[in-house]
């Protein structure tokens, strides 16, 4: 009768350390889990900082470019943007968002427009 309490109260303490180890492997593999995705996270906002870098770059070499263009043969800004825009725009008409160089001829075509008011 002793030896039969004995084994029982060792199969109960042995499920207990079972249960305790399975919720610990649990809270691990979710720590698991939630590392991993933040790591994915901090990779893309890696890549998409790089990106910027690029874009950054990018524009300085336009403008940069632009800025050539104007001191070495006196074209005005105006004529900067639509000489960019007659030679970025080519091919079919399609949809497409407009180049900053666009934008830039129509902002001051309607300050001109203003002014004469």
């Amino acid at each position: 009768m002793a030896d039969d309490e004995k084994l029982r109260a060792q199969e109960r303490m042995h499920a207990q350390k079972v249960r305790s180890l399975m919720k610990s492997i649990a809270t691990l593999r979710d720590k698991v889990a939630t590392l991993t995705a933040e790591s994915k996270d901090h990779r893309r906002s890696g890549q998409i900082q790089a990106l910027k870098g690029k874009v950054r770059e990018a524009e300085l070499a336009s403008d940069v470019l632009k800025a050539e263009l104007r001191d070495r043969l006196g074209m005005t800004a105006e004529e900067v943007a639509d000489f960019v825009v007659r030679k970025t725009v080519g091919g079919p008409k399609r949809f497409r968002p407009k180049t900053r160089e666009e934008l830039e001829l129509q902002v001051s075509s309607l300050e001109k427009r203003v002014r004469a008011l």
